[in-house]
Parts: structure tokens; C-alpha cells; sequence
């Protein structure tokens, strides 16, 4: 059953897939989740059962607020996380094609990604998941679009 998390403080939506609980609570600070099998702290962990957690958020499908034909030379990545992540672009015209964000160091790091010249569209999608179930923030994604005529094929 779906779940939809809402941080009030920084008013930012979280959706939970395969969770069996029926109700939540925040109680003196833990969180928690019912089922018919009992009481759960949610929250805390790298994995579920011994099973990865498995995580990933993608933008909403853009046009960058430019209405012509584009293809994005580069994504840049603000990101904190030890192990390696997948960004995956996929436009209106195309399919999807997945790069890897390289963890390079311990804590916030920067990187650059060159797509593939092939991929052009007007509107463009950008998702960013773990590997192995691993955690990782996002800091901030910039995107360099190089802008074709309206006629471009």
C-alpha cells in the first residue's frame, strides 16, 4: 500500500511503496507504523528484513521554461552519499538512458555528467536512485540545455 510522508517544515513529499501499515504515529519523537502484525519503528535503518531499500525521486517533466527543442549538454549533481548513484534523463522523444553519479569522497561532492548528444526533446524528466539501497541527499541539480530551432529534426 502506498504511503505519502508530507515534511511540514520544509513542505516536501515523500511517497513509501510495499509498507503494510494501515496507521502511523510520531510518538515523543519515534515514528511508527501498525499493521495486523504490530507496532514498527519506521525510520531508521539501511535496509528492511535483511532487503536493500531501494530509493529514487524524479523532477517533474520540464521544458526549463523554454518552449523549443533542446538537448542538455551536462547535468551537474550537488550530492552527498558513499556509494555510487544512477541519473537517469529521458525526454519526450526518447528513451531513457542512465549515467553514473561516481562518489568520489566522503560527504557533499559535486558531479558533472555529459549526455548523450543523440537525446533532444522538448520536455525532459531527470531521476536520481541508489544502487543497493544505500542513503543520499540531493543538494541541487543544474542542467546546461543547448537550444535548437523549432524546425530541428
Amino acid at each position: 500500500m502506498p504511503t505519502i510522508d508530507l515534511n511540514l517544515f520544509i513542505k516536501a513529499p515523500t511517497q513509501y511503496t510495499n509498507v503494510p501499515f494501515n496507521s502511523y504515529a510520531n510518538f515523543d519523537g519515534i515514528n511508527l507504523g501498525v499493521s495486523s502484525g504490530g507496532l514498527y519503528q519506521v525510520c531508521c535503518g539501511d535496509s528492511d528484513d535483511d532487503s536493500n531499500i531501494d530509493s529514487y525521486f524524479e523532477i517533474v517533466k520540464t521544458d526549463f521554461g523554454i518552449h523549443n527543442p533542446k538537448r542538455l549538454r551536462y547535468v551537474y549533481v550537488g550530492f552527498r552519499s558513499d556509494e555510487d548513484l544512477t541519473l537517469t534523463v529521458q525526454t519526450d522523444t526518447s528513451v531513457a538512458k542512465s549515467y553514473t553519479l561516481k562518489a568520489n569522497k566522503n560527504g557533499q561532492q559535486r558531479s558533472r555528467v555529459t549526455i548523450d548528444r543523440g537525446a533532444k526533446g522538448r520536455y525532459w524528466s531527470i531521476k536520481i536512485a541508489n544502487k543497493t539501497g544505500y542513503d543520499f541527499s540531493i543538494d541541487f541539480i543544474h542542467v546546461l540545455p543547448i537550444v535548437l530551432s523549432e524546425g530541428f529534426k
